[in-house]
Order: C-alpha cells, then sequence, then structure tokens
C-alpha cells in the first residue's frame, strides 16, 4: 500500500513540475511571438525647429524621418505613431487632441522619400489622423535588402502644444514616435495602436520641444549729414568767395567755385532727398539774376548765378535732380577766388537756381538737389556743389551774399 502512495506522489510531483514549466516557458514563447519584428536601427527624427507648437515657430515644421532596416523585404508601408508616454510598440499610447502633435497639414510639399524603390512621393498616400501618419505604396512590390536606409522628409507638422506634458516641464516636453515598416500597403492601412499587423520591422524614437531662446538688439533710424567747403566734413568750412581772390566778378567771363561738397549716409529704404533753401546774390534792393528752373550754358556779360551738382562717390543711387543734374557738371573746376582775372571753369556743364516760391529754393522745404528712390537710398554717397557766377556789365556795385541752407530728410 505504502508503495502504491509511493507512485502517486512522484506522479502527482512530476505533474505539478510540468505545469510550472508550462507556465515559466509560455510567456516567454508569447515574448518571442510579440517580438518578432526586426529593430530598425540608426532610428531619428530631426525637426526644423523644436518649438512648442502655440508658438508660429513650432508650426508648419519640417520634419525628417531617417532609419535602417533589419529585414530583407519589400518596403511598401511605413507607420509613423506620435505618443506623449511611450516610444515602445506594444505599450499603451496617449495621445491629447490639442496638446499633442498635429498632423493635419503634413504633406510631401518640398518633400522626399528615399530607400523604397519607389520614391515618387505622389505614389504614397498619406493617412493622417493625429498622432497616426500611415504611408502606403500601391506600386510594385520590389525587395530590399537589409540595411536600407530609408528617409523621409515631410512639412506642415505642428509641435506638441503642451499645457502639461509626461515628459517634462511645459514647453521643454518630450513625446515619441514609433516607426514600423511592412511588406504591404494594406498591412500598414491597417494598423492601430492596439493591433500593429506584425510589422517587418519596428522601433521607437524620443523628440522633445524647447525653449525659443529670443534676442532682442535695436538698430536706430540714421541719418549722417555735412554739407563743407574744407578738405572734408570734419575740417568744416561755410564759406565760398564766388569771384577773385577779393570775391569780384567779371563781365568777361564766369567764376566757378567747386569747394563745397556734401556727404550723407542713412539706413532708410524708402527715401531720401537733399533739399536747398535760400535766394539768390543780394546786395540791398538789388539781385542777381538766379538762372532759374531751366539749366542754362555760362553766359558771360549777363547776369548768372546757379550751380549744378554731381555725385563722386556713392554707397546709394543718390541722383542730382533737374535743374542741377546736367550730365557735364563734372568737367567744372575751380577758378574762383583765385588771383587776377582767372575767369572760366564752366566746362561743358549746365546750371540752374530755380526760387520758385512753390517749389524751388524760397518755398517752404526749399527745392530738391539730389534725391535716391525707395528701395535704394540706404548707404553713403558724396556729391559736389559747383557755382557759377556772371554779371552784366550794367550790374549794380555792391557786396552780394546769400545764405544757402541744406536739408536732408530720410523716410525709414
Amino acid at each position: 500500500m505504502k508503495y502504491v502512495e509511493g507512485i502517486k506522489k512522484k506522479l502527482f510531483a512530476s505533474f505539478g513540475l510540468a505545469l510550472l514549466l508550462a507556465g515559466g516557458l509560455l510567456p516567454l514563447f508569447t515574448a518571442q511571438i510579440a517580438n518578432a519584428a526586426g529593430l530598425l536601427t540608426a532610428r531619428t527624427i530631426e525637426m526644423s525647429s523644436s518649438a512648442n507648437g502655440g508658438l508660429t515657430a513650432g508650426q508648419g515644421v519640417t520634419y525628417t524621418i531617417s532609419f535602417k532596416t533589419a529585414t530583407a523585404g519589400a518596403i511598401e508601408g511605413i507607420v509613423i505613431d506620435f505618443c506623449d508616454n511611450s516610444p515602445i510598440p506594444g505599450e499603451a499610447c496617449t495621445y491629447t487632441a490639442g496638446q499633442s502633435i498635429t498632423l493635419t497639414n503634413v504633406s510631401w510639399t518640398g518633400g522626399s522619400i528615399s530607400g523604397p524603390s519607389d520614391t515618387t512621393t505622389s505614389n504614397w498616400t498619406i493617412g493622417k489622423t493625429s498622432p497616426l501618419l500611415i504611408l502606403s505604396d500601391a506600386g510594385s512590390s520590389v525587395s530590399e535588402p537589409s540595411n536600407t536606409q530609408v528617409t523621409i522628409v515631410m512639412s506642415g507638422f505642428t509641435n506638441p502644444n503642451y499645457s502639461a506634458c509626461t515628459g517634462g516641464t511645459p514647453p521643454n516636453c518630450s513625446f515619441y514616435a514609433r516607426l514600423f515598416t511592412y511588406t504591404t500597403n494594406t498591412a500598414a492601412t491597417s494598423y492601430t495602436p492596439t493591433s500593429t499587423q506584425s510589422p517587418t520591422d519596428q522601433g521607437g524614437v524620443a523628440l522633445s520641444t524647447n525653449q525659443v531662446v529670443t534676442v532682442t538688439s535695436k538698430v536706430q533710424e540714421q541719418l549722417t549729414f555735412c554739407v563743407y567747403t574744407g578738405a572734408s566734413c570734419s575740417a568744416g568750412g561755410g564759406s565760398v568767395t564766388l569771384g577773385d581772390s577779393t570775391g569780384v566778378l567779371y563781365t568777361t567771363g564766369p567764376f566757378v567755385d567747386v569747394t563745397t561738397q556734401y556727404t550723407v549716409s542713412t539706413n532708410a529704404n524708402y527715401g531720401l532727398s537733399i533739399r536747398m533753401l535760400g535766394t539768390t546774390l543780394t546786395s540791398g534792393s538789388n539781385t542777381i539774376t538766379a538762372i532759374g528752373a531751366t539749366a542754362a550754358s555760362s553766359n558771360p556779360n549777363h547776369d548768372q548765378f546757379g550751380m549744378c551738382t554731381y555725385v563722386t562717390n556713392t554707397g546709394m543711387t543718390l541722383a542730382p535732380q533737374s535743374p542741377y543734374n546736367n550730365a557735364n557738371c563734372n568737367t567744372t573746376t575751380q577758378t574762383a577766388n583765385q588771383a587776377g582775372n582767372a575767369t572760366g571753369g564752366a566746362g561743358s556743364a549746365q546750371f540752374g537756381f530755380d526760387t520758385n516760391g512753390s517749389t524751388g529754393t524760397t518755398s517752404t522745404y526749399g527745392g530738391v538737389l539730389a534725391s535716391a528712390a525707395t528701395g535704394v537710398s540706404a548707404g553713403s554717397a558724396t556729391g559736389v556743389i559747383a557755382m557759377i557766377g556772371n554779371v552784366a556789365v550794367t550790374q549794380a556795385a555792391g557786396i552780394y551774399t546769400t545764405a544757402l541752407t541744406f536739408v536732408a530728410t530720410s523716410s525709414y
């Protein structure tokens, strides 16, 4: 009897051990089935901006999704499943609409796909229901070798806009993507977070939004303007002796002065003007006639006071304006303020001096000597003003003077 009981105990013990082994091996077997997919390597998602999706910089972002396959076979479907909590395939995937990644505007615009045999983006249908992005190719199936580099560039992503996140403190929040490849497009389009449809390869990627660093500096509106008769602006000078060394004009010919210069620089982009205000040469009630709004050549033994200007060095498109814009103004030479009857110096230039009260030098804001148009006014320029004086034999004696004011105005 004891013998029989001993046999029973051994049988029960053996049966218990068998159950124990079966209970231990079953999870291992199940895990092997679940992890039958190969592991994608060199997995990365590069974002053109890591700004929070609540900012403009975090919207319309370009993602470059890269990985290498582990298993040889066709690549007809690719799934990118974004999750707030975990990159591990098979685990629960949490997603909060309005806070997590948004795929509504994702497109191939400016994008590309390489790795699969079919690289024509129009052949790859985009399925996008945040947070799930499914790419499926209906073309012919071509087997690719293992270790194939796959790179996908797509635009239009809106980064997560977390008010609270599981992977950090807003706006520095981690989120995740799960990557899956399939040999058929139908397997990819059948994917759900709870049914991965036996992918060929799979893997996870971690991403993060980040703080945008705003750097602020200021550039002031700038305008420098200098009119001088010395060797340079720093040398100064504000007087012209228009005549011989004592300032006497002769009927035999003109005296020309080219010592007056101006420099101007500005960062304005919407226009620049240099205006001139003043009257012609005057002595009491007597005047030397201004040449007027129409440029004219030197005419000895006739009353003439006028000028022209030309630009010698320009970093902007500064252009002399009528009647001071004669193209031959640069042929003038200095004869004024010289000893003796050294008349001449007009070259082949023409001169003007418009004293019109509406648009000329006696108007409220003066007449325009030179200007730069919108879009070409930023920069600097240097110009020369050539003044001419002629008198008729009947001109009344006297000391004739005028004070000319030059005003530069920029538009920003």
